[in-house]
């Protein structure tokens, strides 16, 4: 509303020039109070007509789009060699894309342009893995899984038909040359190992199928050595471990149980099984074959987080053996960054102290440092943050 200074006087009006018929006002002590009168009758019917309201009837001047329409969301943080790789969605092109941060800090975004390229699935699982500078990812427009050189604009290469719902939790196996995965398909989910021998074709051929029957399966990981693979399985509401020999044909055979109530199955450079499991009464990174959890001096409203047993795992290994872990605190009320020692299962907090470490969009380790996405402790994720060796998040 405009702010109008009415003069105090006839002379002052008159020296401003005030649209008021003011030659008729003197100066006389009758005359001035005439006009302060005339004034005050003035000041009603310019004054602004001022309706209070209550809390939350007002109409702001910022609407809610304005304000998430730029709100970036990463996930899915991960290392490849000294480069940088996560998920980016982005509210304005409504839809997920890959970044990349080459190790001179420039950053590029993997994903074509347009809207034949999302990257997602159905599932709550990673839709996408990186290995030599090579993408693979699942594509939520038309469900199929692809491939694509990350450093050169070049379109991607189909290695499924379409038709799925998609694909997560994507495992490299190189020395069979393929992807292993889950496939997600009309409301059930399957095990699958996808060729990468046949890129390129005109119609890439269809996934084979190594496990199913599960109402939902999560995690596949191959062990170091690539003779046994780890996934977990869930029906009813409850999570189970499994492990299985890899023949040198693919296959999975001798197939048995590791561990109930199991999640995030991770394997070390010594190729050892570790999982997260609530088995004693809160959650804990667990070795196959032990009896006690793996970090012993957790308080008592601490445990490991990603208890869901779907998505990133909260739990990787720095070359040297020492593990990684995001442990939560008062029912996840922060999140922070841990470095265990197997050897005398202790942790220690080395990130989280000024933020908190999101335990729901991944975590991922090498020489380099660790890698997540940290955000505020009330709010969502907010950066990429890289904890280097000294122990500085930035």
């Amino acid at each position: 509303a405009r702010c109008i200074r009415l003069p105090a006087s006839p002379r002052a009006a008159r020296g401003l020039g005030l649209r008021m018929q003011v030659e008729n006002f003197g100066d006389s002590p009758s005359d001035v109070l005439k006009w302060t009168k005339d004034r005050d009758t003035v000041k009603e019917e310019v004054a602004p007509k001022v309706q209070g309201k209550g809390m939350g009837e007002w109409e702001s001047m910022i609407s809610s789009r304005a304000v998430t329409e730029d709100a970036l969301v990463f996930s899915d943080v991960r290392w490849d060699g000294t480069d940088l790789y996560w998920l980016e969605y982005r509210p304005k092109e409504g839809r997920q894309v890959i970044v990349r941060r080459s190790d001179d800090g420039v950053e590029r975004t993997v994903t074509p342009k347009g809207g034949l390229w999302d990257v997602g699935s159905s599932g709550g699982g990673s839709p996408y893995t990186v290995k030599s500078g090579v993408v693979y990812f699942s594509n939520r427009v038309d469900g199929a899984l692809y491939t694509q050189f990350a450093a050169f604009e070049v379109e991607p290469v189909a290695l499924t038909p379409p038709g799925a719902t998609g694909y997560t939790d994507l495992d490299l196996d190189e020395a069979r040359e393929r992807i292993v995965c889950v496939q997600e398909a009309e409301g059930t989910s399957s095990l699958i190992s996808v060729s990468l021998a046949d890129q390129g074709d005109e119609a890439p051929g269809a996934p084979t199928v190594l496990r199913a029957g599960a109402s939902n399966l999560a995690s596949p990981h191959i062990s170091p050595d690539l003779r046994k693979m780890a996934w977990v399985e869930m029906a009813g509401g409850a999570s189970t471990l499994w492990s299985a020999t890899v023949t040198e044909g693919g296959e999975l055979e001798e197939a048995v149980v590791v561990a109930e109530s199991a999640a995030h199955p991770t394997w070390s450079a010594l190729g050892v099984l570790y999982y997260t499991s609530d088995a004693a009464g809160k959650w804990n990174v667990m070795e196959e074959g032990g009896s006690e959890p793996l970090i012993s001096n957790l308080d008592e409203d601490e445990e490991v987080a990603g208890g869901s047993g779907i998505g990133p795992s909260p739990v990787s290994f720095l070359p040297d053996g020492t593990l990684m872990c995001i442990a939560t605190t008062g029912g996840g009320a922060s999140e922070a960054l841990v470095k265990v020692d197997p050897l005398t299962r202790t942790g220690e907090v080395v990130g989280g102290k000024k933020s908190r470490w999101v335990s729901t969009a991944s975590l991922s380790v090498s020489e380099a440092g660790a890698v997540g996405v940290v955000g505020s402790q009330r709010g969502s994720p907010s950066s990429v943050s890289v904890l280097a060796a000294g122990g500085d998040e930035r």
